[in-house]
């Protein structure tokens, strides 16, 4: 009598502790990947500075339509339409100072300090290029060209 050979595939067994181990890991994977996503775009950030500025322009708006504030020496909403839109434009000329001021200030703090600078050449045999001598040059250009007022 000829048996056939076992075609079955045997898993080895696992103990409780060892599929809690694969179990824990399994579910800290996407977790790990969320919260690294967002410290890197800083969603959260992003939110409560733009949420700050909606309701500054609400209630810039608010205090247009009752003719309110800095609007009471004013007759009528024709009249104090120039006034409304510049303090509206300075609202949002203040959001992107405060934003250019906030990115430039994390492009510096990226910035290989003084002592600890490296010249091209050796940037460029690290593979890493962007933390050369010219990189606080390349942030300093940058900055200058960003500066664009909204005003003109």
């Amino acid at each position: 009598m000829s048996t056939a050979p076992d075609t079955s595939i045997r898993v080895a067994s696992l103990t409780t502790g060892q599929v809690l181990g694969i179990l824990a890991m399994a579910l800290s994977l996407p977790v790990t990947a969320v919260i690294a996503v967002d410290e890197y775009f800083r969603y959260g950030d992003r939110y409560s500075e733009s949420r700050l500025v909606v309701e500054r322009l609400r209630v810039e708006g608010s205090r247009f339509a009752s003719l309110a504030d800095v609007y009471v020496k004013l007759q009528n909403h024709q009249s104090a339409f120039p006034v409304f839109m510049t303090r509206v434009e300075d609202i949002l000329e203040h959001d992107v100072e405060q934003w250019v001021a906030l990115a430039t200030s994390k492009v510096d703090a990226d910035l290989p300090t003084q002592g600890s600078q490296r010249t091209p050449g050796e940037a460029a045999a690290s593979g890493n290029p962007s933390n050369g001598a010219g990189a606080r040059e390349r942030a300093l250009a940058a900055k200058a060209t960003s500066g664009h007022s909204t005003r003109p």
